[in-house]
């Protein structure tokens, strides 16, 4: 699992990111590997990482991801069109969308990269986000379109009303993804 924020700044957002398996079939090899990916990925546009340590040996992958606001907030304010709706009540729910977006998009792709397009599609990575304990699942298709962080927010909002209502910058936030097994091969 890694972990987004930065400590030493007031405009940071803190984001867990963390991969496991789906089953006890799921080789922690590709769980290790799509990690890796998703850390290359995050490294090369920027990001600064940092391990969590969970004393957990062959646990989950986890990681802090260190990334301010601002980014988020640039995306926001490009594509503030698409937004104008919700900013009024969920801007820090979009915020934390655009912040969780990239690192979605990286999982789906590292996971893509590590199994191929065929298998992908048959057993795709299943990717759950939470907010202060309120979860929702989301699916690849959620995060193709552009005002992505807005349709997330949504379907944050209309899942979780009250914590919806209650999110900030601060809000404790992790995205999820569990690895399915890969089939095993048949023999002839």
């Amino acid at each position: 699992m890694y972990h987004m924020t930065d400590p030493t700044g007031p405009n940071a957002m803190s984001i867990i990111l963390e991969l496991v398996p789906a089953s006890d079939e799921t080789n922690p090899a590709l769980v290790n590997a799509t990690g890796r990916a998703v850390v290359d990925s995050l490294q090369h546009d920027g990001y600064t990482l940092r391990p969590v340590y969970t004393a957990q040996r062959g646990g989950p992958f986890l990681v802090e991801v260190v990334n301010a606001i601002t980014q988020a907030a640039t995306f926001v304010w490009a594509n503030r069109t698409s937004f104008e709706e919700a900013l009024n009540d969920t801007s820090a729910l979009v915020t934390i969308m655009s912040g969780a977006i990239p690192l979605i998009k990286r999982m789906v792709h590292a996971h893509e990269v590590q199994v191929g397009k065929d298998e992908e599609a048959i057993r795709p990575i299943k990717i759950s986000l939470m907010i202060d304990g309120a979860q929702i699942e989301v699916e690849a298709k959620d995060i193709a379109q552009a005002d992505a962080a807005l349709a997330l927010a949504k379907q944050f909002a209309a899942a979780h009303t009250h914590a919806a209502k209650q999110v900030s910058a601060r809000s404790k936030t992790q995205v999820q993804g569990r690895i399915p097994p890969k089939p095993r091969r048949r023999r002839k």
